[in-house]
């Protein structure tokens, strides 16, 4: 990274800082990024920086949790079914699941800032953290890809048992599973509070893209007819025992979760506040 007035040099490195001075707005033009005062440099590396790279970290991670839990739930019907290659979602919902259905909430991510701008400035063991790669690195991967295969199974497994008298049905019932599933996991990973506090217009950003992701699906429900039995999705049982099976995908999850803030890593939270 080169921070400089220089134009030559700022070609020269992977990351160029233009900072408007003697040779006028050359260096701000040809660099990557563009300050008035070199003081501007904290902010840029220590907020917008910090909240750039966990916000790819995050983005990258539900991307690939979405896709595996698909997969898995892919893979665990064709077992059920005699190795059956037949999809167990159609295109239209395919599509949709990678589109319009969680395309929105996912990307909304981006909005998120896990600490107040002034916590930033006032504690820099919170930068540091992010030298350790502890947000994107193989042991990360790894358990968003148990978190996928656990909750793939398990939906598929309830879905099966639960709804042993309608399987014809397993389409409606795994898929609204699988999407409620991943909205209230995307959401889990959103700082309300200090979205609250300090970017409210980001918070309502981010709730209206949940919104928006329903209205397209409860759309498809009465669009797709083939696919969706409006009857049977409406009914109470229907909404009950998928409620159960997204409990039963999510909770064991936000067990640990929490069981690992405030047990295993307390002494380490409490070192930097």
């Amino acid at each position: 990274m080169c921070i400089r007035d220089s134009v030559s040099m700022i070609l020269a490195a992977n990351v160029g800082i233009g900072v408007e001075g003697l040779e006028g707005k050359q260096a701000s033009m040809a660099a990557d990024f563009s300050i008035t005062k070199f003081s501007h440099c904290l902010r840029l590396i220590m907020w917008h920086g910090r909240n750039s790279y966990i916000r790819t970290c995050r983005l990258s991670q539900f991307i690939i949790h979405r896709g595996i839990v698909y997969s898995v739930v892919q893979t665990v019907f064709s077992l059920l079914f005699d190795g059956s290659t037949m999809s167990v979602f159609n295109g239209y919902l395919l599509m949709g699941y990678a589109t319009a259905f969680t395309m929105a909430p996912v990307f909304a991510l981006v909005l998120d800032e896990d600490h107040f701008e002034k916590d930033i400035n006032e504690f820099p063991q919170l930068y540091k953290e992010l030298l350790k790669s502890r947000q994107m690195n193989t042991r990360s991967f790894l358990q968003w890809v148990w978190i996928s295969f656990f909750q793939g199974g398990v939906m598929m497994y309830l879905a099966i048992e639960l709804f042993s008298e309608e399987l014809f049905q397993i389409v409606s019932i795994t898929f609204t599973s699988l999407l409620i599933t991943e909205l209230v996991i995307v959401a889990a990973g959103v700082h309300f509070r200090v979205l609250w506090e300090q970017r409210r217009l980001h918070l309502w950003l981010f709730l209206a893209a949940e919104a928006v992701s329903l209205v397209f699906f409860f759309s498809a429900v009465f669009l797709l007819p083939d696919t969706f039995d409006k009857k049977f999705f409406f009914s109470p049982q229907f909404g009950l025992k998928t409620l159960i099976i997204c409990a039963a995908s999510i909770g064991p999850i936000f067990v640990l979760w929490l069981f690992a803030k405030f047990v295993l890593f307390r002494t380490h939270r409490l070192q930097i506040f």
